[in-house]
Protein backbone atom coordinates (compact mmCIF):
# COMPACT_ATOMS: atom_id res chain seq x y z
CA UNK A 1 0.00 0.00 0.00
CA UNK A 2 2.21 2.56 1.41
CA UNK A 3 4.81 1.78 -0.71
CA UNK A 4 2.34 2.04 -4.15
CA UNK A 5 1.69 5.69 -2.83
CA UNK A 6 5.43 6.77 -2.53
CA UNK A 7 5.81 6.21 -5.80
CA UNK A 8 3.08 7.61 -6.94
CA UNK A 9 4.18 10.92 -5.40
CA UNK A 10 7.53 10.75 -6.67
CA UNK A 11 7.00 8.71 -10.00
CA UNK A 12 4.03 10.86 -10.68
CA UNK A 13 6.41 13.02 -12.84
CA UNK A 14 7.99 10.25 -14.90
CA UNK A 15 7.64 8.74 -18.49
CA UNK A 16 9.87 7.71 -21.10
CA UNK A 17 11.21 10.59 -23.61
CA UNK A 18 13.15 13.73 -23.74
CA UNK A 19 13.85 16.99 -22.33
CA UNK A 20 12.13 19.70 -23.55
CA UNK A 21 10.79 22.74 -21.86
CA UNK A 22 13.01 24.50 -19.32
CA UNK A 23 11.88 25.22 -15.90
CA UNK A 24 11.52 29.10 -15.33
CA UNK A 25 12.51 30.71 -11.87
CA UNK A 26 9.82 33.17 -10.66
CA UNK A 27 11.02 36.99 -11.22
CA UNK A 28 13.63 38.40 -8.78
CA UNK A 29 14.80 34.94 -7.74
CA UNK A 30 11.64 34.53 -5.68
CA UNK A 31 11.83 30.68 -5.40
CA UNK A 32 9.26 28.80 -4.08
CA UNK A 33 11.10 26.47 -1.77
CA UNK A 34 14.60 27.15 -0.11
CA UNK A 35 16.41 25.56 2.70
CA UNK A 36 14.44 24.52 5.91
CA UNK A 37 11.08 24.01 3.99
CA UNK A 38 9.74 20.68 5.63
CA UNK A 39 6.52 18.86 4.07
CA UNK A 40 4.85 16.58 5.97
CA UNK A 41 1.85 14.00 4.52
CA UNK A 42 -0.18 11.51 5.92
CA UNK A 43 -0.59 8.66 3.34
CA UNK A 44 -3.92 6.85 3.37
CA UNK A 45 -5.15 4.08 1.41
CA UNK A 46 -9.35 4.08 1.58
CA UNK A 47 -9.59 5.27 5.11
CA UNK A 48 -6.69 3.78 6.80
CA UNK A 49 -3.40 6.02 7.56
CA UNK A 50 -0.85 3.48 6.44
CA UNK A 51 2.14 6.29 7.54
CA UNK A 52 3.89 9.32 6.67
CA UNK A 53 6.35 10.89 4.37
CA UNK A 54 8.48 14.06 4.89
CA UNK A 55 10.10 16.26 2.06
CA UNK A 56 13.33 18.71 3.34
CA UNK A 57 15.15 20.92 1.47
CA UNK A 58 18.85 21.54 2.89
CA UNK A 59 22.47 23.84 1.73
CA UNK A 60 24.56 21.95 0.09
CA UNK A 61 28.19 22.88 -1.00
CA UNK A 62 28.24 20.62 -4.26
CA UNK A 63 32.03 19.34 -5.44
CA UNK A 64 33.40 22.12 -7.52
CA UNK A 65 32.77 24.46 -4.30
CA UNK A 66 29.50 25.79 -6.22
CA UNK A 67 26.20 26.47 -3.93
CA UNK A 68 24.07 23.76 -4.74
CA UNK A 69 20.46 22.21 -2.59
CA UNK A 70 20.30 18.70 -0.79
CA UNK A 71 16.63 17.67 -1.00
CA UNK A 72 15.51 14.41 1.52
CA UNK A 73 12.30 12.37 1.37
CA UNK A 74 11.96 9.90 4.47
CA UNK A 75 8.42 7.89 4.45
CA UNK A 76 7.85 5.10 6.84
CA UNK A 77 4.55 3.19 8.01
CA UNK A 78 2.84 3.03 11.19
CA UNK A 79 0.03 1.03 13.04
CA UNK A 80 -1.08 -2.01 11.59
CA UNK A 81 0.45 -1.22 7.96
CA UNK A 82 3.60 -1.23 9.54
CA UNK A 83 3.37 -4.80 11.24
CA UNK A 84 1.83 -6.24 7.75
CA UNK A 85 4.25 -4.52 5.61
CA UNK A 86 6.87 -2.34 7.24
CA UNK A 87 8.46 0.56 5.48
CA UNK A 88 11.63 2.56 5.99
CA UNK A 89 12.22 4.81 2.82
CA UNK A 90 15.47 7.29 2.74
CA UNK A 91 15.52 9.27 -0.38
CA UNK A 92 18.66 11.62 -1.39
CA UNK A 93 18.93 14.50 -4.13
CA UNK A 94 22.12 16.70 -4.52
CA UNK A 95 21.36 19.14 -7.48
CA UNK A 96 22.42 22.70 -8.87
CA UNK A 97 21.00 25.42 -6.73
CA UNK A 98 18.90 26.01 -9.75
CA UNK A 99 17.61 23.09 -10.22
CA UNK A 100 18.86 22.61 -13.31
CA UNK A 101 20.01 19.01 -13.09
CA UNK A 102 21.30 16.47 -10.38
CA UNK A 103 24.69 15.25 -9.22
CA UNK A 104 24.23 12.71 -7.01
CA UNK A 105 20.91 10.22 -6.20
CA UNK A 106 20.82 7.69 -3.40
CA UNK A 107 17.88 5.62 -2.01
CA UNK A 108 17.68 3.38 0.73
CA UNK A 109 14.84 1.12 0.88
CA UNK A 110 13.63 -1.10 3.67
CA UNK A 111 9.97 -2.32 2.53
CA UNK A 112 9.00 -5.80 3.97
CA UNK A 113 11.64 -8.45 3.09
CA UNK A 114 12.73 -6.11 0.46
CA UNK A 115 15.96 -4.05 0.64
CA UNK A 116 17.37 -1.39 -1.47
CA UNK A 117 21.03 0.60 -1.82
CA UNK A 118 21.26 2.82 -4.70
CA UNK A 119 23.47 4.99 -5.53
CA UNK A 120 23.49 6.87 -8.85
CA UNK A 121 26.20 9.15 -10.18
CA UNK A 122 25.21 12.08 -13.44
CA UNK A 123 28.64 12.75 -15.03
CA UNK A 124 28.27 15.46 -16.54
CA UNK A 125 31.44 15.43 -18.73
CA UNK A 126 29.75 12.65 -20.38
CA UNK A 127 26.32 13.41 -20.23
CA UNK A 128 25.91 9.75 -18.38
CA UNK A 129 24.03 8.47 -15.12
CA UNK A 130 26.18 5.71 -13.54
CA UNK A 131 23.84 3.28 -11.51
CA UNK A 132 24.81 0.93 -8.45
CA UNK A 133 22.74 -0.81 -6.14
CA UNK A 134 24.71 -1.92 -3.46
CA UNK A 135 27.98 -1.12 -4.33
CA UNK A 136 27.02 -3.24 -7.49
CA UNK A 137 27.10 -0.92 -11.04
CA UNK A 138 25.32 -1.26 -14.20
CA UNK A 139 25.73 0.17 -17.58
CA UNK A 140 25.88 3.43 -17.50
CA UNK A 141 22.96 4.90 -19.72
CA UNK A 142 23.02 8.15 -22.31
CA UNK A 143 21.08 11.48 -20.15
CA UNK A 144 19.96 14.93 -21.40
CA UNK A 145 21.79 18.21 -21.00
CA UNK A 146 19.63 18.83 -18.18
CA UNK A 147 18.35 15.70 -16.61
CA UNK A 148 16.81 15.41 -12.56
CA UNK A 149 16.27 12.16 -10.36
CA UNK A 150 12.95 10.99 -9.44
CA UNK A 151 13.31 13.32 -5.96
CA UNK A 152 14.27 16.20 -7.42
CA UNK A 153 11.70 16.76 -10.19
CA UNK A 154 9.43 17.11 -7.67
CA UNK A 155 10.99 20.53 -6.93
CA UNK A 156 11.59 20.82 -10.61
CA UNK A 157 7.90 21.47 -11.46
CA UNK A 158 7.81 23.75 -8.62
CA UNK A 159 9.54 26.40 -11.18
CA UNK A 160 8.00 26.17 -14.04
CA UNK A 161 5.62 28.45 -15.15
CA UNK A 162 1.77 27.12 -14.21
CA UNK A 163 -1.48 28.16 -16.31
CA UNK A 164 -4.88 26.60 -16.93
CA UNK A 165 -3.62 24.36 -20.33
CA UNK A 166 -0.74 24.46 -19.86
CA UNK A 167 1.75 21.29 -20.58
CA UNK A 168 4.68 21.36 -18.96
CA UNK A 169 7.41 18.44 -20.17
CA UNK A 170 10.37 17.21 -17.12
CA UNK A 171 12.88 14.84 -17.48
CA UNK A 172 13.91 12.85 -15.04
CA UNK A 173 16.69 9.68 -14.94
CA UNK A 174 16.83 7.10 -12.37
CA UNK A 175 19.90 6.16 -13.57
CA UNK A 176 18.10 2.69 -15.59
CA UNK A 177 16.51 4.77 -17.91
CA UNK A 178 15.99 8.78 -19.42
CA UNK A 179 12.55 9.89 -18.98
CA UNK A 180 9.60 12.75 -19.87
CA UNK A 181 6.12 13.11 -18.47
CA UNK A 182 3.88 15.77 -19.59
CA UNK A 183 1.85 17.42 -16.82
CA UNK A 184 -1.41 19.14 -18.17
CA UNK A 185 -2.67 21.93 -16.17
CA UNK A 186 -6.29 21.38 -15.82
CA UNK A 187 -7.42 24.46 -14.16
CA UNK A 188 -8.24 26.32 -10.63
CA UNK A 189 -10.18 24.47 -7.71
CA UNK A 190 -10.08 25.69 -4.06
CA UNK A 191 -10.39 22.19 -1.95
CA UNK A 192 -10.09 21.70 1.86
CA UNK A 193 -7.00 19.57 3.59
CA UNK A 194 -6.82 18.99 7.28
CA UNK A 195 -9.74 21.50 7.77
CA UNK A 196 -8.13 24.67 6.13
CA UNK A 197 -8.84 26.10 2.79
CA UNK A 198 -6.78 26.35 -0.31
CA UNK A 199 -6.89 27.81 -3.41
CA UNK A 200 -4.82 25.74 -6.15
CA UNK A 201 -3.92 24.79 -9.63
CA UNK A 202 -5.43 21.42 -10.42
CA UNK A 203 -3.00 19.36 -12.33
CA UNK A 204 -2.81 15.41 -14.17
CA UNK A 205 0.67 13.81 -15.09
CA UNK A 206 0.01 11.94 -18.60
CA UNK A 207 0.22 8.38 -17.45
CA UNK A 208 0.31 6.64 -20.72
CA UNK A 209 4.00 5.47 -20.48
CA UNK A 210 4.29 5.07 -16.31
CA UNK A 211 5.34 1.55 -15.41
CA UNK A 212 4.02 -0.34 -12.79
CA UNK A 213 0.96 -0.02 -11.09
CA UNK A 214 -0.60 2.44 -13.84
CA UNK A 215 -0.39 -0.35 -16.82
CA UNK A 216 -2.60 -2.25 -14.37
CA UNK A 217 -5.88 0.09 -15.06
CA UNK A 218 -6.48 1.84 -18.14
CA UNK A 219 -8.52 4.41 -16.31
CA UNK A 220 -6.32 4.97 -13.57
CA UNK A 221 -6.18 8.83 -12.79
CA UNK A 222 -3.78 10.59 -10.78
CA UNK A 223 -4.33 14.56 -9.50
CA UNK A 224 -1.89 16.67 -7.80
CA UNK A 225 -3.47 19.78 -6.19
CA UNK A 226 -0.76 22.53 -5.65
CA UNK A 227 -1.38 25.82 -3.86
CA UNK A 228 -2.17 28.97 -6.84
CA UNK A 229 0.65 31.16 -4.85
CA UNK A 230 4.12 31.68 -5.65
CA UNK A 231 4.95 28.75 -3.55
CA UNK A 232 3.36 26.15 -5.69
CA UNK A 233 3.28 23.71 -2.58
CA UNK A 234 1.65 20.52 -3.63
CA UNK A 235 -1.13 20.23 -0.69
CA UNK A 236 -3.13 17.44 -2.00
CA UNK A 237 -1.84 13.76 -4.12
CA UNK A 238 -5.25 11.36 -5.39
CA UNK A 239 -5.31 8.36 -7.22
CA UNK A 240 -8.04 5.36 -8.09
CA UNK A 241 -5.74 2.44 -9.66
CA UNK A 242 -6.28 -1.23 -10.21
CA UNK A 243 -5.08 -1.95 -6.52
CA UNK A 244 -7.13 0.99 -4.74
CA UNK A 245 -7.57 4.47 -4.11
CA UNK A 246 -4.61 6.52 -2.18
CA UNK A 247 -4.48 9.62 -1.08
CA UNK A 248 -1.62 12.03 0.13
CA UNK A 249 -2.48 14.81 2.32
CA UNK A 250 -0.38 17.88 3.65
CA UNK A 251 -0.42 17.79 7.31
CA UNK A 252 2.24 19.96 8.28
CA UNK A 253 4.77 22.82 6.72
CA UNK A 254 7.13 24.54 7.92
CA UNK A 255 9.00 26.83 5.69
CA UNK A 256 12.48 28.46 5.80
CA UNK A 257 10.55 31.67 7.34
CA UNK A 258 9.53 29.31 10.09
CA UNK A 259 5.74 29.61 8.73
Amino acid sequence: MIRTLIVLMLAAYCSQGVWATAPVAPENDDTPFKPGERLTYRLKYGIITAGYAVFEVHEHTLADGQPGLRFVLTARTQGLVDKLYRVRDLAESIVAADVSRSHIYRKQQKEGSHERDIEVIFDWAENLARYSNFGKARDPISIGENAVDPLSVFYRFRLSEIATGSEIELPVSDGKGFYETVLRVKGRETIVVEGKSYDTWYVEPDLKDLRGVFKKNNDAVLGIWFTADERRIPVKLSSKVAVGSFVGELVNMQTADGD
